[in-house]
């Protein structure tokens, strides 16, 4: 089931991708993966949200990748060790 309400105004860029499920990308954008945008939706969000276009050349660097995922491991740790006491 897609959720049809309007996008979040906080873009999903906020939060590294490769952090992000498919199916969590898919509810925060509420697009159906099976059918698409449809052309108004296309218009609409590039109008509010600019092209989608990779910015900058630099990219991110391997080790600001490594250590967000061993921070976001901490994390997890961290709250499955709490639920549990």
């Amino acid at each position: 089931m897609v959720n049809k309400s309007t996008p979040n105004e906080k873009p999903l860029t906020a939060t590294p991708a490769y952090t992000i499920s498919a199916e969590d990308t898919v509810s925060k954008l509420h697009v159906d993966p099976l059918q698409g945008l449809t052309d108004q939706t296309i218009k609409t969000r590039q109008q509010k949200w600019g092209a989608n276009q990779v910015g900058g050349e630099e990219g991110v660097s391997w080790a600001k990748i490594l250590l967000g995922t061993y921070h976001l491991s901490i994390d997890i740790l961290c709250q499955t060790l709490t639920q549990r006491l």
